[in-house]
């Protein structure tokens, strides 16, 4: 049986990797960036998946990053400059700056207190007055919404932004050169998946995340680290897909990553079958380990290899 610890871990990875809120958007671009280098050696893992006469690229995606990956690898670059399209999860400059607002936000009237317990109530409370954040401000999201913020937090202290993200930088560049792009989502899926889990879960969630936060953030840095020194071995071993007897834990891995992994790499087998030159740029979580995107490749005769 998979862990505790490991079941967070994957689950802490995969919302680096998904789309951040609206309201962590803001938080994190309006903090100022710290330009210090880094010691971590940068070249996030690329990879090809062919068949007897046709290739494409596919390379796992930080959403958030800091600034070591503000300028992507000459391997990427050749990718993308070999591509006739890149294809994203989805195209995030396209979603409108208060897309979602009504996914974390209570009904007027309601207030936050009726979904916590006293004691969980007054701990967050704490939590975001040593964040300077007024509880009255908190207290109009939903649990969901909540969530979403205090790990927008952990992010944007470490310095994880979106503008340095690779899906976003790869965005940029395409808009810019008239590229095609693909959406694998769209905005109103992946919104709805993200906040579309029972209460009970956003709860516990809140609770580890506040709990454990200093714990939380360290493995939030060492799995980013994992992703940016290409170091897939490891990140294979912390995604490992071992079941789970806790439900909360496999409904989301199941919404989360299997049914999402099967369609993308439907999507990437019809790319090959028409020929088509195409980088697919998705979250790291879904292209290794276990019945990811690599492996579902594989299964279905492709030939995949790491790009050296």
């Amino acid at each position: 049986m998979k862990s505790k610890k490991k079941i967070v871990i994957g689950i802490m990875l995969v919302l680096i990797i998904l789309l951040s809120s609206s309201i962590g958007y803001y938080l994190l671009v309006s903090k100022k960036e710290d330009k210090k280098e880094s010691s971590v050696s940068v070249h996030p893992a690329l990879y090809q998946a062919c068949d007897d006469d046709s290739c494409i690229y596919i390379l796992g995606t930080m959403h958030m990053a800091d600034a070591k990956l503000n300028g992507l690898s000459d391997q990427i670059w050749k990718a993308y400059n070999d591509s006739d399209a890149i294809a994203f999860e989805l195209d995030v400059t396209t979603v409108p700056a208060d897309a979602g607002m009504d996914l974390i936000m209570l009904k007027e009237g309601d207030d936050l207190s009726n979904y916590l317990s006293k004691e969980e109530f007054e701990k967050l409370e704490k939590f975001f007055a040593n964040r300077l954040i007024p509880i009255d401000v908190v207290r109009t999201f939903n649990l969901a919404g909540v969530a979403s913020l205090i790990e927008e937090y952990a992010y944007m202290e470490l310095q994880l932004m979106p503008n340095n993200g690779v899906d976003m930088q790869l965005l940029t560049k395409a808009h810019q050169d008239n590229k095609e792009i693909i959406e694998l989502e769209t905005y109103e899926f992946q919104a709805g998946l993200l906040y579309g889990f029972k209460d009970e879960y956003y709860v516990e969630q809140i609770n580890s995340m506040i709990d454990n936060y200093s714990s939380a953030k360290a493995n939030i840095k060492f799995l980013y680290d994992c992703y940016a020194s290409g170091n897939t071995w490891l990140l294979k071993q912390l995604l490992s897909s071992e079941e789970s007897e806790d439900e909360v834990a496999q409904e989301y891995n199941q919404k989360m990553l299997i049914e999402r992994n099967v369609n993308m790499t439907e999507q990437a087998e019809q790319f090959l079958k028409e020929n088509k030159k195409v980088t697919v740029a998705v979250g790291a979580a879904h292209v290794i380990g276990e019945k990811g995107i690599l492996e579902l490749l594989t299964e279905k005769g492709y030939k995949v290899s790491l790009v050296k």
